[in-house]
């Protein structure tokens, strides 16, 4: 008897190359897609140019979904914030979501809360079963900006369409239990997983060679000190206050070095670190790809992540987090972002601060330079097994697939 495959459609609002999509729930597609052919995925990306869809990357990683049984529609995505232009976008993907709904699909995923929006509404006019994964508050993260205000009909039509979807959807994953408990006061009746952003820990993690390398490629000493910036300045990020920071560490020793891996033009980053007097023995500037990025976290000895603490934060799941402590490399972060404040101090894994200010740079730095000063294998070995236990691959699979499961059972939750 043939087995009854449980046909679902994963919806991406966005590229199917994005490093977010690549190293996140594709993880967990990629194994199930491999080895449980009970399933049978249909993906829906929107893509911003031709050329990336035209190129050899992303060729091969077509041939890779095909290999998989996986199907793929990419759609072109609009560029800009009007709300015309996610109509349109929306009525793009809801073309392909009836179509593929009259070849049986019958289950659709989001990930994140524009796409989980999109798919809330394709789930509740096609009788679909909504699974809205990396669910958190985007409406209020655009306010935090500064980009959208409580009166401004973006903020209003994302805001109702968040809270609705979560009403509507059968299972919701979330990286914080904030996010579970703020549904939970709400009624919402779906299935609730603790999932946070997932860190292939067997791509992440430390290698001597590589950090001899990246060092001797670099011109960094062998014996420095090297702080790990990964990530943009500005928007959901700190930004001068950042360049204040790796002023104030560089001042505080010669030997530290600050290494920044940005997607930024390098000359106005080299421009910010000069106008502050950092020598440039003190710091180097690089745009790494994803697949590269442990080599150079192997080569530095502490993260930094640089998030305000605005009131939305609590929401988020920051997925460099894990990818510093797979490398086995502490980190610093602000008080009231995701869980990460409360895993450091519990964990020993970090160091915590109110905001990025001279003030409490001062306070932060002894700490620092005592993680700094540990011996370094046991520090590698205890940030990796956090790392692995918090967000490692390993560890939220287990919990990826029983919210699938839960997602296709035909039972009823009483």
């Amino acid at each position: 008897m043939a087995l009854e495959q449980k046909k679902i459609i994963l919806f991406l609002f966005d590229r199917l190359l994005d490093p977010v999509i690549q190293s996140n729930i594709f993880q967990y597609i990629n194994e199930i897609s491999i080895n449980d052919k009970s399933y049978k995925f249909h993906l829906i990306t929107y893509e911003h140019s031709t050329q990336e869809i035209n190129s050899e990357k992303y060729k091969a990683f077509q041939d890779k979904l095909c290999t998989q049984n996986i199907e793929l529609t990419p759609l072109k995505y609009l560029k800009g914030q009007s709300v015309l232009k996610k109509m349109l976008c929306i009525l793009s993907g809801a073309a392909v979501v009836l179509k593929l709904r009259l070849r049986g699909y019958r289950h659709i995923i989001s990930l994140g809360t524009v796409s989980g929006s999109f798919a809330y509404l394709y789930a509740s006019l096609l009788n679909l079963k909504l699974f809205l994964y990396q669910h958190e508050p985007h409406s209020e993260f655009m306010l935090d900006l500064g980009e959208w205000k409580n009166s401004s009909l973006s903020f209003k039509t994302l805001h109702y369409l968040e809270k609705k979807s979560a009403q509507f959807a059968k299972v919701i994953a979330s990286g914080t239990t904030h996010m579970l408990e703020r549904l939970s006061s709400r009624g919402v009746n779906a299935d609730l997983f603790h999932i946070p952003s997932v860190v292939n820990e067997h791509h992440f993690r430390y290698s001597k060679n590589e950090r001899t390398e990246i060092r001797s490629e670099l011109k960094i000493d062998q014996n420095a000190h090297v702080f790990a910036y990964m990530g943009k300045f500005g928007g959901l990020y700190y930004d001068k206050e950042n360049f204040d920071l790796f002023d104030y560490l560089s001042k505080q020793d010669a030997k530290n070095h600050i290494l920044i891996l940005t997607p930024h033009d390098a000359k106005e980053v080299k421009e910010q670190m000069l106008q502050r007097s950092i020598p440039k023995t003190q710091f180097s500037i690089r745009s790494v790809a994803f697949e590269n990025m442990p080599k150079y976290l192997s080569a530095s000895d502490f993260g930094i992540i640089s998030i305000p603490p605005t009131p939305a934060q609590k929401f988020r799941s920051p997925i460099k987090v894990g990818e510093y402590l797979c490398c086995g490399i502490p980190y610093l972060t602000v008080k009231g972002v995701s869980e990460d404040d409360v895993f450091a101090e519990k964990n020993k894994v970090g160091v915590v601060v109110n905001s990025f200010c001279t003030k409490e740079f001062e306070v932060a730095y002894p700490k620092i330079h005592d993680y700094l000063n540990e011996k370094k294998e046991p520090l590698r070995e205890r940030c990796r097994k956090h790392g692995i236990q918090y967000r490692g691959y390993s560890n939220l699979f287990p919990k990826f697939q029983l919210a699938l499961e839960r997602l296709t059972s035909k039972k009823i939750k009483p």
